[in-house]
């Protein structure tokens, strides 16, 4: 049984592995080339010596033979030429096919990558300074003291902000705080839930401890309450100073930006924005040259094809004109063989009728070769066309790059120069007409403080007038004062005089009196009497103040 089985599985295996070779992919081969080395077609074709009518005319001969037997080799003849050309056509094609660059599409996209980003970062680099020379331009021209009061505001904005931010660096700081000594007081509250007595309750001591955190807890989360007011009053702040900005808010913002950086960096910018513009040049003259090193093959593919189009045209008509005369020959001898002879006999008629009909198969031959050969002209001569545009279009495409080359960097570069000087120019006009803003308000500030000392200078003299007229008034009044005491002083004086001639008759008698007193135990009580009779004593009393 064994024996009977191995037979029928060896079969099946070589059954399978047939099948498995006809399935298998076959690898594609190229046609063999024809060889013409001996076709007389292509000996007549190449003739350098004959003109391509004498040439049509050796192709209409050849294909026109006189024996029948040498139609079929006649037409075998042109037709392995004819496949000639159709290799050497498709030969020529792949060859230019194999020329073609395999590095444009990598230039195209590198180009479309490199140049459109120069022109982005270019134009985002050069876009604040822009926004910058509109914004003071807007301001200036706005009206008066409008760059000094946005200056003013944006001064103040940065008093608020700086006041803002350390506030609010303190409300964290603090919130931080509160919330460390909360946490803190919750882990110390934790703690003492854990101190129980003999009995598991929390200890009275704990219970009051416990007692005492949760009311500092509760006084933190208050204190955390008002940190939490304290932001929102700060944002409130904000908010309303943003709602009072004025219709120049962005133009003041923008001045602030350029205010922000320092001067340094406003060189490092302006360094970049050059740098930039060179690179993009030196980019473009890069690009440019690969690009006309690119064009400068296909452009020479394109050459070999139209000059290839030409040719094979020049030898594919000789061909179609070889054929048409060939048939005009092959039909005349087909007329003339149509018409019996006078006397022909059956035999005669058979040999004549079968030269007959192998020279019109000759010329069915011929005719059906021919339309292959127009069709053959036709798919030429519109290749033709397509291979001129094709060369046409590249030679524009080569006088654009010309330009490009020529007059198209030169204008970028210009357009960048111009562009470049123009902000620079732009900046140095906006700082001489701030320069002269400035002292137009410093000159203002200047005035009104001289105005305001003249007026001074003008009230001081005044108030100089009024001292003077305060002095003459207390000199007069000084001037009354002594002519007033000096009247009293006379007066005085006057009343002293007669007072002290009182004084000395009083004087007198008051010694006359005492001389009595002394003397008079020593005389006669009547002596004395009568001497003292005579003078009158004034009985006015005399005080102190009199005199």
């Amino acid at each position: 049984m064994s024996t009977s089985a191995s037979p029928k599985l060896a079969e099946s295996t070589a059954v399978n592995e047939a099948i498995k070779a006809r399935m298998a992919p076959k690898q594609a081969t190229q046609a063999a080339p024809v060889d013409i080395t001996a076709n007389p077609v292509a000996k007549i074709v190449f003739n350098p010596e004959a003109a391509p009518e004498e040439r049509s005319r050796q192709i209409g001969a050849l294909l026109s033979p006189d024996l029948a037997e040498e139609c079929k080799a006649s037409v075998k003849q042109l037709e392995a030429y004819k496949e000639y050309l159709a290799q050497q056509r498709t030969l020529m094609q792949r060859k230019l096919i194999e020329l073609s660059s395999t590095t444009v599409f990598a230039k195209m996209k590198q180009t479309f990558a490199d140049m459109n980003k120069g022109v982005l970062d270019f134009r985002e680099m050069i876009r604040p300074l822009v926004d910058n020379l509109d914004a003071l331009y807007t301001l200036r021209t706005a009206g008066d003291n409008v760059v000094l009061d946005t200056f003013a505001e944006i001064e103040e904005d940065r008093k608020r902000e700086a006041d803002w931010d350390r506030r609010t660096s303190g409300v964290e700081s603090e919130a931080r705080q509160i919330t460390s000594d909360k946490e803190m007081l919750e882990r110390d509250i934790a703690k003492l839930k854990t101190q129980t007595g003999l009995f598991g309750g929390i200890k009275k001591s704990a219970q009051a401890e416990i007692a005492a955190k949760e009311l500092l807890i509760a006084k933190r989360i208050d204190d955390l309450k008002t940190c939490r007011d304290k932001a929102q009053a700060i944002i409130v702040e904000k908010a309303e100073r943003d709602a009072k900005q004025g219709k120049f808010k962005a133009e003041k913002d923008q001045v602030r930006k350029m205010l922000d950086i320092s001067g340094p960096e406003h060189v490092k910018r302006v360094e970049g924005i050059i740098k930039a513009a060179l690179d993009y040049i030196d980019k473009s003259q890069v690009t440019v040259s690969e690009l006309r090193d690119e064009l400068g093959g296909i452009e020479g593919q394109a050459d070999k094809l139209v000059k290839i189009n030409s040719q094979m045209i020049t030898v594919v008509a000789i061909l179609d004109k070889g054929i048409d005369l060939a048939c005009a020959a092959n039909k005349d001898k087909v007329q003339a063989l149509s018409t019996a002879k006078e006397g022909e006999d059956t035999l005669a008629r058979l040999e004549r009728e079968r030269k007959k009909n192998d020279f019109e198969r000759h010329v069915t031959a011929l005719l059906d070769s021919g339309r292959g050969t127009k069709k053959t002209v036709a798919d030429l001569e519109k290749d033709a066309v397509d291979a001129n545009t094709f060369r046409d279009a590249l030679g524009k495409q080569n006088v654009n790059l010309r330009e490009l080359s020529s007059d198209g960097i030169a204008s970028v570069a210009t357009s960048l120069n111009t562009t470049i000087q123009a902000l620079n120019n732009s900046a140095l006009n906006e700082a001489s007409e701030s320069v002269r803003d400035s002292m137009r308000a410093m000159n203002a500030v200047t005035d009104d403080v001289a105005n305001k000392e003249v007026i001074r200078q003008a009230l001081q003299v005044d108030e100089q007038s009024k001292r003077i007229m305060e002095k003459v008034e207390s000199m007069s009044n000084i001037a009354e004062s002594l002519q007033a005491a000096n009247k009293l002083r006379e007066d005085g004086l006057s009343n002293i005089q007669s007072r002290l001639g009182e004084l000395s008759d009083v004087t007198a008698t008051v010694r006359a009196r005492l001389q009595e007193s002394i003397g008079m135990d020593a005389k006669e009580p009547g002596a004395a009497a009568a001497a003292a009779a005579p003078k009158h004593v004034d009985d006015k009393e005399i005080t102190f103040g009199q005199i």
